[in-house]
């Protein structure tokens, strides 16, 4: 048994050295939003967790209205991921968080469609796969007979009641597993009201009860001085996307942008001087 966190930028800069301190044992991030963009903590979180040890997969909330939108959305979680160094892996699990009313409103025929479409592309990618889903959505609002996959169910038993971490849940309070159902209950979110040192606020609690894979990551990847710029961005607060990375060169006199080594060794040397004009 495991205690961990999910995390997104609605977060901000985590210290993930403090995280780990305090005894996370394995982090959950968020990879795209909705736009298709990544999350903009993702690269620091990866770095983060990849430095201090601590386990991570990936999770997807899906807007996906339809089959075709489910397989695009899992592609381009996985060209994200690759991009950031992330190899596909059995061991490195993406989650289709599937909570959308909208999506849930299709029903339970439709919304098993958008699943399993979503699942055959991660699957061949190469990467491992589970569902994430809430009590009530998965006991209601999809057949959970049909589902035999390794499941994230959320259930709030405590309300608001803010929760350090560290703290066991009541586990007559857990969600159970579709009778019939083949699918293994792989974790258990149970507050969105944590508090743990390294993040501000609130953040996803859950309890694992199976092993946390690690990822396998290009080697070197996370020393590049791109990756060190993103970083290093999102440590003051400043969004680290490419395109903004191109605005904040071009306005500290760097033209073309493509993000070479040159070009972000400028970028950092203007950082670290304190000169660098940030749009």
């Amino acid at each position: 048994m495991r205690l961990g966190i999910d995390v997104s930028d609605n977060q901000g800069y985590i210290d993930w050295k403090k995280v780990k301190a305090a005894g996370v044992e394995y982090a959950i991030l968020r990879s795209t939003r909705g736009s298709g963009n990544p999350d903009k903590q993702l690269a620091s979180n990866i770095k983060g967790c990849h430095d201090n040890g601590i386990p991570v997969e990936f999770y997807k909330y899906s807007y996906a209205m339809s089959n075709s939108e489910a397989k695009k959305e899992a592609l381009r979680v996985v060209e994200v991921l690759q991009g950031y160094g992330i190899m596909p892996s059995k061991d490195t699990v993406i989650w289709a968080d599937i909570e959308y009313d909208k999506q849930l409103a299709l029903g339970k025929r439709a919304v098993a469609e958008i699943i399993d479409n979503f699942k055959e592309i991660i699957v061949n990618s190469g990467y491992g796969y589970g569902l994430y889903m809430g009590k009530y959505a998965y006991e209601n609002q999809i057949d959970g007979t049909l589902i035999n996959d390794d499941l994230w169910l959320a259930r709030y038993y405590a309300g608001d009641k803010a929760m350090q971490f560290g703290t066991i849940p009541d586990e007559a309070k857990k969600p159970a597993v579709a009778a019939g159902s083949r699918s293994v209950l792989n974790g258990w979110q149970f507050t969105s009201h944590g508090r743990v040192t390294g993040i501000n606020g609130n953040v996803d609690m859950n309890i694992r009860y199976t092993e946390c894979g690690s990822i396998t990551v290009e080697p070197q990847y996370y020393d590049t001085p791109e990756f060190t710029l993103i970083d290093c961005l999102n440590k003051i607060g400043v969004d680290s996307s490419y395109s903004n990375r191109k605005k904040i060169a071009a306005v500290n006199g760097i033209t073309n942008y493509s993000g070479t080594t040159v070009q972000n060794v400028g970028l950092l040397s203007l950082l670290n001087a304190g000169a660098l004009l940030k749009k």
